[in-house]
């Protein structure tokens, strides 16, 4: 396993409709700020670790994407799941796309609304670049 001092730092960038999606399930300021506390230890995720640092994460099956899932209590509900995404043609920053609970069913619709909302990010690079 690599340590944080050797593993490279990503930048993690969180899409409008993640922040809007923390502010539904988290209407306190004190929850959202402790979520964004465990959203930024994706700076050091690595495509080949189970873990990044001490949170579980995964693949989502047929898409480009992953789920970073935080269950760790600290000022937050049990079992969040925070869907994010690398693109292909910048592996150095990590975009959050939204955010779900853990118990809440992951159905073919979500999967395409998040599926689209990183086809949004992938536009909105290109037309910067």
């Amino acid at each position: 396993m690599t340590s944080i001092e050797d593993s490279r730092e990503r930048k993690v960038r969180v899409c409008r409709p993640a922040f809007q999606d923390s502010q539904l399930l988290l209407p306190r300021y004190y929850a959202r700020s402790e979520l964004t506390r465990q959203v930024l230890k994706l700076r050091w995720w690595d495509l080949g670790q189970p873990r990044v640092l001490d949170l579980a994460w995964s693949t989502i099956p047929e898409t480009d994407l992953s789920e970073l899932v935080v269950d760790d209590g600290f000022g937050l509900p049990d079992g969040l799941r925070v869907i994010f995404f690398v693109p292909s043609t910048s592996d150095t920053t990590i975009w959050v796309l939204g955010i779900r609970k853990a118990a809440e069913e992951f159905t073919e619709l979500m999967k395409a609304i998040y599926v689209g909302r990183s086809k949004i990010v992938l536009e909105r690079m290109n037309e910067l670049e």
